[in-house]
């Protein structure tokens, strides 16, 4: 899981945009989940600064940065969202 989401959770639940069933930390506690955590690195922001916009109206900065990780790294991406095709057609993989 990328830092990336862990961050928009915890701003989404800070605004109260967002309620969750457990505790913050059960959530975040990835080494009892065997999930690793993928950080930002300085190549990430330098990849997000050359990604172009190929869905013009989508610009949400946590989803773009998630799309440089996946597509610099060669990760397949898992997602509800189809605007992520746009970014990364081949290494998509959309769930219901």
């Amino acid at each position: 899981m990328s830092v990336v989401t862990c961050w928009e959770i915890s701003i989404k639940l800070g605004l109260g945009k967002l309620k969750l069933e457990m505790p913050l930390g059960d959530l975040f506690a990835f080494e009892r989940q065997a999930i690793g955590l993928l950080e930002i690195s300085l190549d990430d922001v330098s990849a997000y600064a050359r990604l172009d916009f190929p869905v013009q109206e989508h610009r949400d900065p946590f989803d773009r940065l998630l799309a440089v990780q996946a597509r610099e790294r060669g990760l397949k991406f898992v997602t509800a969202d189809p605007v992520f095709m746009g970014y990364l057609p081949n290494d998509l993989l959309i769930i219901n």
